[in-house]
């Protein structure tokens, strides 16, 4: 069974999905969206207290979802293991996979990298682009605040707060 959290925004403190306030910050997170709880990190990944707040904002419909490191984003399904899932309800969300980028925070810096669909035995990948520039899966790309991510045909705009 899937355990989800909600993570505050204020001080990334992980808590129960049924929650209204963060039970460590008293920080308003009933509006925060409810994501499965990561799997355990890589060794090659810093922790997400070290890491400063990285949000994804989607343009078509406002909607933010909270990034860790180690977390993978994906259309949202019954079958998907991603921790950010995005709903079937954006237009072009048939065109992301299911695991679709993985997102990881290495030396100060958070990284994209899209996962090459034929290790999920899958014979194409879905384009993915930074700031207008294609995405060579299985290549990371730094991020920073303010760039437009574009995964298929969903738009995403990069928050970062230190």
């Amino acid at each position: 069974m899937t355990e989800f959290i909600k993570i505050c925004p204020h001080c990334g403190h992980e808590n129960p999905e049924y929650e209204n306030l963060c039970s460590t910050c008293g920080h308003f997170i009933a509006m925060e969206n409810a994501v499965s709880k990561a799997a355990p990190l890589l060794a090659t990944e810093t922790t997400a207290t070290s890491a400063s707040a990285f949000y994804l904002h989607v343009e078509q419909n406002a909607q933010i979802f909270t990034v860790k490191p180690g977390w993978v984003i994906g259309q949202a399904h019954s079958s998907s293991s991603a921790q950010i899932q995005l709903p079937a309800t954006l237009e072009g969300c048939e065109f992301v996979h299911r695991q679709h980028a993985r997102f990881t925070y290495q030396e100060q810096r958070w990284y994209i990298t899209p996962l090459d669909q034929q290790a999920f035995q899958r014979a194409f990948t879905n384009p993915s682009f930074l700031n207008q520039h294609p995405l060579t899966p299985g290549q990371s790309y730094a991020v920073q605040d303010g760039d437009r991510l574009v995964l298929s045909k969903i738009a995403l705009l990069v928050k970062m707060v230190s």
